[in-house]
């Protein structure tokens, strides 16, 4: 009996070296150019969690706002989103060609946040991306410049849920995908994190 070639459909990558499927967290480096691999591409949605006392914005946000034309610091002024803690703004967007939608997330002060609040919020982040239904997730990772503690916390609580979002899809292919966007020292540790290694 021979095996049915079905027409346009993609095996699932696996990764050479588990023989599993590729990690459902991926991680990019920060870079000027980094939104142009994007560009009308595979995300659906921009995630962007944001200090309230930070000014101006870090990371991809600050990226994303240069692009736009300082759409997010406007946004900012003019209160639409102020960065408290819990608070969730969406967003739909022509101007980024790298998804049709952004969503804000407020940290809160800086000063105010320990790993086990960066943990929470990490949660409520996939929550709120679960409910909108994204897929395809371009997360901008904090900063961690003052304690790179809080950004990877809530990377590790997104990375749980994404992996067990993995293991329970009925098809790999409808599996959710983010990919990490942080700073150049953040990489290394996001990477072993979205590998499984200790």
């Amino acid at each position: 009996m021979r095996d049915e070639v079905q027409p346009n459909v993609r095996a699932f990558p696996l990764s050479p070296r588990t023989g599993r499927g590729r990690p459902p967290l991926r991680v990019e480096e920060l870079s000027m150019s980094l939104l142009d691999g994007f560009e009308g591409g595979p995300a659906d949605t921009v995630v962007l969690p944001i200090w309230s006392d930070e000014r101006p914005l870090t990371g991809l946000a600050a990226l994303i706002d240069w692009r736009t034309c300082a759409w997010l610091s406007r946004a900012l002024r003019e209160g639409v989103t102020t960065g408290a803690r819990g608070e969730a703004t969406l967003t739909m967007t022509r101007r980024l060609g790298a998804a049709w939608r952004v969503v804000m997330i407020g940290m809160g002060e800086r000063g105010g946040l320990d790993r086990e609040d960066a943990r929470e919020l990490g949660d409520g982040i996939f929550d709120v991306l679960a409910r909108l239904g994204a897929r395809k997730v371009l997360l901008g990772v904090p900063s961690g410049r003052r304690d790179p503690s809080l950004p990877l916390s809530l990377c590790e609580a997104i990375a749980g849920r994404l992996q067990d979002a993995a293991a329970g899809a009925r098809d790999p292919r409808d599996a959710p995908i983010w990919w990490a966007v942080a700073e150049p020292e953040l990489v290394p540790y996001l990477r072993a994190l979205a590998e499984g290694r200790p």
